[in-house]
């Protein structure tokens, strides 16, 4: 009777002990290909970031609005010349989740440093993003970051220039 009574509570401890599944994690395939993504940013390799993207992927960035990877790509073209170096990766500190919905994401905080070609200021900009992945893919991202001293470097190029 006592055997049978420890055989029961053992295997209801067993039971209501199950594991869960894993939901955070420091290393995954989705992290590796963040990094890729912010490195090809540094480096403007417009294909590796492309390469990354889905193709109907929707960008937020410091916006409600999004935007897809061809607009994206049209604007780093543009800003390609204007600067002469960018840094995305050093700094970088990420972790991925997936939560209660199943969705993947991978959560990145780093410093963009940035030189444009006619300052000798470099700019240094705490960024926080949230990549959502599907297939390894990204489907969906938020980047949010302080943009005025952006404002502040354009109006100091407009006064200059008056």
């Amino acid at each position: 009777m006592k055997k049978g009574f420890l055989f029961l509570c053992l295997l209801t401890a067993l039971l209501c002990c199950k594991q869960s599944d894993e939901r955070y994690y420091s290393e995954s395939p989705e992290i590796e290909y963040t990094k890729a993504l912010l490195s090809y940013y540094s480096t403007f390799n417009f294909g590796g970031i492309k390469s990354i993207y889905s193709d109907s992927v929707k960008i937020y960035e410091n916006s409600l609005e999004s935007y897809n990877v061809e607009k994206l790509l049209a604007t780093l073209k543009s800003d390609e010349s204007k600067i002469e170096y960018q840094r995305l990766e050093d700094s970088l500190h990420v972790e991925m989740i997936v939560n209660d919905k199943n969705e993947t994401w991978v959560y990145g905080w780093y410093l963009w440093k940035i030189k444009y070609d006619n300052n000798t200021k470099e700019y240094k900009v705490p960024v926080q993003s949230s990549w959502q992945f599907l297939n390894n893919k990204i489907i969906k991202e938020y980047t949010y970051y302080d943009a005025s001293i952006f404002y502040s470097r354009y109006d100091s190029i407009r006064i200059s220039n008056n």
